[in-house]
């Protein structure tokens, strides 16, 4: 669902109820690799926003309502959202069951897979954090960054 009108986007979320934000990782900060994301993030307890920025002014934002966990299963409540930011602002899909990671298990793919359909997600965040695979192409990742936004 495409927006032009930010106020709209924010009035249909529910990120805004969150308003305690603290950066957990940061790819410039902490290094660009699955396993400073993993400890970073992955011991958080609340809600967070995963921003992606990459090269060509893309940004896509990914809302999680729970923790995040490996987990051979997809996961996730009825507030998780995956947004592209700019250059456009559209709402590429929101409910539960959306996000999928896994950087273990050989029997099924490796990697942080957005969207309902595993086989051909919305988004997929490589084990090197250095590309976002999209149903559009590949796109190389400059910054991503984990924001906390509960009470911890």
């Amino acid at each position: 669902r495409y927006t032009q009108n930010r106020a709209e986007l924010a009035a249909h979320s529910k990120l805004p109820k969150w308003l305690q934000w603290s950066q957990l990782y940061s790819s410039r900060q902490h290094g660009q690799s699955m396993n400073r994301f993993e400890h970073h993030v992955f011991s958080y307890k609340g809600p967070t926003i995963l921003l992606i920025s990459c090269t060509g002014g893309f940004t896509f934002c990914i809302a999680v309502d729970t923790e995040w966990k490996e987990s051979t299963a997809a996961w996730g409540g009825m507030d998780c959202m995956i947004l592209q930011l700019t250059p456009e602002v559209w709402v590429l899909e929101e409910g539960e069951g959306m996000m999928f990671v896994n950087h273990h298990a050989r029997t099924v793919k490796n990697g942080i897979f957005f969207g309902r359909n595993f086989d051909n997600p919305l988004l997929r965040l490589q084990n090197g954090l250095d590309s976002l695979e999209t149903t559009e192409g590949e796109l190389a990742i400059a910054s991503v960054e984990v924001w906390g936004c509960g009470d911890e």
